[in-house]
């Protein structure tokens, strides 16, 4: 209930959208009820389905990062905790979200 984040976005040189995600004080994945293994960033521009994005590593601190590109301007962008890294769809809870539009 504590988290927070942020998210910087800008354009790349190849046209892509450069990502730069920041969740504070997550708890661990593992202390959720149910417990989860990871907490997963998903992409998702309208009209189609979630994208997995990678994963955010809560450390020491309850702090995790996450630097990535997508090739969309316009998309919401969602942490869920997740059972399993490698999901193929977003199951668990969702812990943060934003939606994202360059102009």
């Amino acid at each position: 209930p504590a988290a927070h984040g942020s998210i910087e976005f800008q354009p790349s040189n190849n046209g892509n959208t450069a990502l730069d995600i920041e969740a504070h004080s997550p708890a661990p994945p593992s202390a959720l009820t149910p417990r989860e293994h990871a907490y997963v960033v998903w992409v998702q521009p309208p009209g189609q389905k979630p994208k997995d994005l990678g994963q955010i590593k809560v450390g020491n601190h309850e702090n995790g990062e996450l630097h990535a590109e997508t090739p969309y301007q316009r998309f919401k962008l969602f942490i869920t905790a997740q059972q399993d890294g490698q999901a193929q769809a977003p199951t668990g809870p969702e812990v943060l979200s934003a939606t994202v539009a360059q102009r």
